[in-house]
């Protein structure tokens, strides 16, 4: 029996949130829900994969350590204890609107600055907790730098940098400009590895068990 993207979306929410997101293909929300029984938190899709397949993720491992305090156990410390955390949530809904709107209309150059604005504010509210909370390193500061370095050239966003809670950066991009957002990587010291992502596809039906 296939279950539809909703209910699929809800039951792989259960074993991880980033899970939930990867039900469908192209680029999806994951609605955070207001009710206890979790029957309206699940993904949608925005936009399918089609109209974003020359979006590029050019990820810059700068760290293969476990972190020291986990996502789940530095969300609690930061809803607890950042004074900033307030002002997190009434802004992050101002960004979240313009990046969904930009995802409609297909204009990367417009999504961008929201991505890294959203990046560098949840961070700053971590680092407001207390103990503070800093993922971010050394080499993940000058990724940054070197990102509106990149945008600045042209004359528009070309790239966006975001960070999860780690100091791994996750660079968006465009085709067109995947090797610039390579070789502005390539100069930078303390970058592991570098790896290039495009857009998922989804999830896919097996007719056989993987086990």
């Amino acid at each position: 029996m296939e279950l539809d993207g909703k209910k699929l979306s809800m039951l792989a929410r259960m074993g991880s949130g980033s899970a939930s997101r990867s039900v469908y293909g192209g680029a999806v929300e994951w609605l955070a829900g207001k009710r206890k029984d979790g029957s309206d938190c699940y993904a949608v899709q925005l936009s399918p994969q089609e109209k974003w397949g020359q979006l590029r993720n050019v990820v810059a491992i700068t760290s293969r350590y476990e972190k020291k305090i986990g996502s789940m156990d530095g969300m609690r410390i930061t809803a607890r204890t950042s004074a900033l955390y307030r002002a997190r949530l009434m802004s992050v809904g101002g960004r979240l609107a313009t990046v969904r709107k930009a995802i409609r209309a297909g204009d990367f150059a417009m999504m961008a600055p929201a991505i890294m604005q959203e990046s560098d504010n949840m961070h700053a509210v971590m680092l407001d907790s207390w103990p503070p909370i800093a993922y971010l390193n050394s080499t993940s500061f000058h990724i940054m730098q070197k990102v509106l370095e990149l945008n600045g050239s042209p004359g528009e966003a070309v790239a966006a940098y975001t960070f999860d809670a780690g100091p791994n950066a996750h660079i968006y991009t465009t085709a067109k400009h995947e090797n610039d957002v390579k070789k502005a990587l390539g100069e930078i010291w303390g970058i592991e590895k570098i790896v290039t992502c495009g857009v998922g596809q989804g999830v896919r039906y097996l007719s056989q068990h993987l086990f």
